[in-house]
């Protein structure tokens, strides 16, 4: 919410939905840390923390990763 790009509602209508079909320039939700971790949690999942490019534990991750998708990002790391 303070980033002022999401909305937390859809319109209804044949206007909206042709805006959402051909326009679709608003994310219907957008996560910070502190609401995803708390989401995590709720589903399950533990040792939730945030991730860098790079740190992790699991090597089969450095044969995937680009550093340019990280950039502006929000990494997390978490185990269920």
């Amino acid at each position: 919410q303070d980033t002022l790009l999401g909305v937390t509602n859809r319109r209804r209508g044949f206007m909206a939905l042709a805006e959402a079909v051909w326009g679709n320039s608003h994310h219907l939700w957008m996560w910070d840390f502190k609401s995803l971790s708390r989401a995590l949690a709720a589903a399950g999942f533990g040792d939730i923390r945030r991730a860098q490019f790079g740190d992790s534990a699991d090597a089969a991750f450095a044969t995937v990763e680009e550093e340019a998708r990280w950039r502006n990002c929000l990494g997390f790391e978490c185990r269920r």
